[in-house]
């Protein structure tokens, strides 16, 4: 292990740190350690994370952990002096308190069985019942909806990718994806999605994050993307990963829509706030793909030697949107 992970792990607890998994990803390297037969997870962060955003986090979680939840969320140990992450180096570090169990999915995993769906459904909305009930500075900076609406247009318009596979493709649907950009916007705007009430939410919530032990969920992790938005979103932006296949790890890019139709009847069976704008809910299903698509462009550019793996997350998305219906969440 990286002699600075030690220095970094002693500004939190004294103890040579053993090494146990290590795990890197595009926006963070997750480290998981041993220290006197006690297991931690160190996240380092590889990108610039304000300091707003990694404390929006922070008391999030620290607000989440006093309360009852069905299932245990990260628990963030202090730095000695009083700190909730630590500046180091260069880059931020966190360290938590290991949830023990483990991983079933990925977060891109096709052909997730109806059970894991249904049960996933109710922890989001027991979830969703815990954020409503939480209040906390509004220092997140994360954009809304509409604003990454416009960003999505600007980037689409920016990107220059290298010729290839990628290029040809997104060149022959770039008309396509910037009138859906403009025609989602509009709906949103008409469906009244800016009155909608925020509430401090994950809007990370996959199969990928969640922690099991046997059949059962256990534990909800990555609240790095944390930020106020609507429980409309965060739960359509679960269904683009829970209710969707994926070609590279499936058959189809396609929605299931038996899952979509199951995804929002068990979700509302135990919410406290029932999601019942079926019209903004597709358009914000729309929006989940244009999310999808945006990411691929913005990491392809950082990562042009994976040209195959960005291309099949910009086909998924221009697919999905193609083939989009407005019962999908009606098809039980």
């Amino acid at each position: 292990m990286e002699a600075y992970i030690q220095k970094a792990v002693n500004h939190f607890l004294d103890g040579e740190a053993i090494l146990i998994e290590k795990h890197e990803g595009e926006n963070n390297i997750i480290w998981i350690i041993d220290i006197d037969m006690n297991k931690y997870v160190l996240r380092e962060n590889k990108v610039n994370v304000s300091k707003e955003q990694l404390l929006f986090e922070a008391r999030f979680l620290e607000e989440l952990n006093k309360m009852d939840l069905p299932l245990k969320v990260p628990q963030i140990m202090k730095t000695k002096d009083g700190k909730l992450f630590l500046d180091f180096e260069g880059r931020a570090f966190t360290l938590y308190k290991y949830i023990e169990g483990k991983k079933r999915y990925e977060w891109s995993s096709s052909n997730i069985p109806e059970e894991d769906v249904e049960k996933a459904y109710e922890i989001l909305a027991k979830m969703h019942n815990a954020y409503s009930k939480i209040s906390i500075d509004r220092n997140d900076e994360k954009p809304n909806v509409i604003d990454m609406l416009d960003a999505f247009y600007e980037n689409l318009l920016r990107v220059k990718a290298p010729k290839g596979e990628y290029a040809s493709f997104l060149e022959q649907n770039k008309a396509f994806i910037a009138e859906t950009i403009r025609n989602v916007k509009t709906r949103l705007i008409s469906l009244g999605y800016a009155n909608l009430p925020e509430y401090p939410v994950q809007v990370d919530f996959h199969l990928g994050n969640i922690i099991w032990k046997g059949k059962e969920m256990v534990g909800l992790i990555d609240f790095d993307w944390s930020q106020y938005s609507t429980l409309e979103w965060d739960f359509c932006k679960s269904c683009k990963m829970i209710c969707g296949n994926f070609k590279h790890s499936g058959e189809s890019n396609e929605f299931d829509r038996r899952k979509l139709a199951l995804a929002l009847k068990t979700y509302n069976k135990y919410a406290e706030r029932k999601l019942a704008n079926i019209p903004l809910l597709q358009e914000l299903l729309k929006f989940s793909s244009l999310f999808l698509i945006n990411w691929s462009l913005e990491w392809f550019t950082k990562n042009k030697d994976k040209e195959e793996y960005y291309l099949s997350f910009l086909q998924a998305g221009v697919e999905r949107l193609r083939n989009s219906k407005d019962d999908f969440f009606l098809a039980a």
